[in-house]
């Protein structure tokens, strides 16, 4: 039946990933369906040997970014929102996340790994809990077996906006950032014990 095949982090790909992406749009000829993948423009990845619809999406202009971040946070003065447009350099992902976390006086982080991990550090210690044991489970993991991991409070993670569920009981993480983040955020021996328990 019909099916939207969306692979993200094209660029990474290897050549056993560039083999699986070929085998799938073989099908493309008999099947009725759609291959989104999502790439960074680096050069040298050889990402795709068959034939594609290139999409290039450039950086917002100075002026949309200043309306994305006060979109994000209607809090924001129209200078704190230009600040944080140049911040951004035209990515909306790092935007949202930067408008998100300003705050009067608060330094601007460099990255978005820094930007997300600063939303993170606002949860609450429960919530946080829930996020962490979430990112050790990767990025599609079993509802239940998180509500196990968190004896019985895993239902509250999707509303912390970071997560969703999907069908089949499982939960994916929004974006593979706010899973890397959650995830460093755990101390070695923490990240162990999780480690065990979940196997």
């Amino acid at each position: 039946g019909p099916a939207l095949w969306i692979i993200e982090n094209g660029h990474l790909f290897d050549d056993a990933s560039a083999k699986v992406l070929a085998s799938i749009t073989e099908e493309l000829v008999s099947r009725p369906w759609l291959v989104l993948v999502v790439s960074r423009n680096e050069a040298g990845t050889g990402m795709l040997s068959i034939d594609a619809t290139r999409i290039e999406i450039a950086p917002l202009n100075d002026a949309d970014s200043a309306s994305l971040a006060q979109a994000a946070n209607p809090t924001l003065l129209p200078t704190q929102a230009r600040l944080l447009a140049e911040r951004a350099n035209g990515n909306p992902f790092l935007i949202r996340q930067l408008a998100a976390t300003a705050v009067d006086g608060a330094e601007l982080s460099d990255s978005i790994e820094a930007a997300v991990a600063a939303r993170v550090d606002q949860l609450s210690p429960t919530n946080r809990e829930v996020l962490r044991t979430a990112a050790v489970l990767g990025g599609r993991f079993d509802l239940g077996d998180l509500d196990a991991l968190l004896a019985g409070h895993g239902g509250v993670f999707a509303a912390l906006g970071y997560c969703r569920a999907v069908a089949d009981g499982a939960g994916v993480f929004r974006q593979a950032t706010y899973r890397d983040v959650a995830y460093s955020g755990l101390t070695f021996r923490r990240r162990r014990a999780l480690h065990l328990a979940a196997a």
